[in-house]
């Protein structure tokens, strides 16, 4: 369930969305030599329902309604010479076969004419990312850095609303089955709120996983 919740003097508005879907995955692994590793991976489209309950300034509704998402193409590689790990890799999603299943959520708005709209105001993108991890033998840690640039996936949205991203983190295998990951990752772009108007946003985020290798 995902709630946002925004007010503007005496302007209220709310939504609640309950989601379900199912896609599969599939991936290999290609080992060429000792260092160097090559995977590819890809995702089917993403089957999606939506239940949303909305709320704008004490106006009630309901949504009811399917999409699908495109298809999802990775590659990647990396090179671990001795301590160290680089790698780099490429993710294209074509957002412009993303389409809506049955009825949509617009008033007035067949599903015909929404996708359509779709079609020409999305674009296909390409996410690239590199990134590196150094092991610190002595005390059992992993450092790690990495960046990617994320692009905006409406056409007319221009190169400001790429999305930057960088992120910090660091693990520790705790025994030999068990590792502790911490990440720091932060985010910046460009957003067009409305005609004329833009915001610069900035966001971060810290994470605190804990993994188990069988």
């Amino acid at each position: 369930m995902n709630i946002q919740l925004k007010r503007l003097g005496l302007y209220e508005q709310s939504i609640f969305t309950d989601l379900g879907g199912w896609n599969f995955n599939l991936g290999g692994m290609y080992r060429p030599g000792r260092m160097v590793r090559i995977g590819v991976a890809t995702s089917t489209p993403f089957s999606m329902s939506l239940n949303e309950d909305w709320s704008i300034d004490g106006d009630d509704g309901y949504f009811d309604y399917k999409m699908s998402y495109p298809w999802i193409w990775r590659v990647g590689a990396s090179v671990a010479p001795g301590r160290w790990l680089v790698a780099a890799d490429m993710e294209y999603r074509d957002w412009k076969s993303m389409e809506f299943r049955g009825e949509t959520p617009y008033s007035g708005v067949s599903r015909a004419e929404a996708n359509r709209q779709i079609r020409e105001r999305y674009k296909s993108t390409t996410r690239l990312s590199l990134g590196g991890e150094y092991l610190f033998p002595m005390y059992g840690l992993r450092g790690r850095l990495g960046y990617s640039i994320e692009p905006s996936n409406f056409k007319d949205a221009g190169d400001e609303a790429d999305k930057g991203v960088l992120s910090l983190g660091m693990g520790v295998l705790i025994d030999r089955s068990v590792m502790l990951d911490a990440t720091w990752r932060t985010a910046s772009y460009t957003e067009q709120v409305t005609q004329g108007l833009k915001e610069d946003i900035r966001s971060s985020q810290t994470l605190l996983t804990i993994s188990y290798r069988m």
